[in-house]
């Protein structure tokens, strides 16, 4: 028996959010595939290799610089410096959230989420009750690091436009679960 009828998208951000969204896809029975997409996003295109979820990469293989020049408009928000606007960002965030909500903007704007939205339509056709219009979305990661931290106030508003326009979704129940930095502490250790 399937733990619920009501179309599911789970959205790991981040190295550990995709970590999260893997490890609970496994616990899914196959009728609970039918009702729950589950997705990885990161700017990070190793980590994304290694993951046997769908999975949007958020990067290419263009300098930050490249970006800014291409949608200066960004330039009022980003902290432009030496360091930051020469990297590139196939290799992640590196625990830069301007960083990766840059690469979140460019990505949506490129239509590098067409994985997501694929991932809607197969679930919705599984819904089997036409007339239920609830959508249920939850958003993992870590709020420490680069990609997660980067995404998570972007990716639900995107999601919750996404579903009105595209699928006439109204009633859109978004949560979110992040983790903070006593998760991280001995894999980044401080001085402080």
């Amino acid at each position: 028996m399937p733990m619920n009828k009501v179309p599911t998208l789970l959205v790991g951000l981040g190295g550990i959010g995709c970590s999260i969204a893997e490890m609970a896809s496994t616990l899914l029975s196959a009728e609970d595939r039918e009702y729950v997409g589950v997705i990885g996003m990161d700017t990070n295109v190793e980590d994304l290799k290694k993951l046997k979820i769908k999975d949007i990469c958020t990067s290419d293989e263009r300098l930050v610089k490249d970006y800014l020049i291409e949608q200066p408009e960004y330039r009022k928000w980003f902290p432009v410096s030496k360091f930051i606007v020469n990297r590139g960002m196939q290799t992640g965030a590196g625990q830069i959230r301007a960083i990766s909500r840059l690469a979140g903007l460019a990505s949506q704007e490129a239509g590098r989420f067409i994985p997501m939205a694929e991932e809607i339509k197969r679930i919705l056709k599984h819904t089997g009750d036409k007339d239920n219009t609830a959508f249920n979305v939850f958003l993992v990661g870590s709020i420490t690091g680069g990609t997660g931290a980067g995404l998570f106030l972007q990716m639900p508003f995107y999601i919750r436009r996404l579903l009105k326009t595209e699928y006439a979704i109204n009633n859109i129940r978004i949560r979110g679960m992040f983790v903070s930095a006593d998760i991280t502490k001995d894999i980044q250790p401080s001085k402080i």
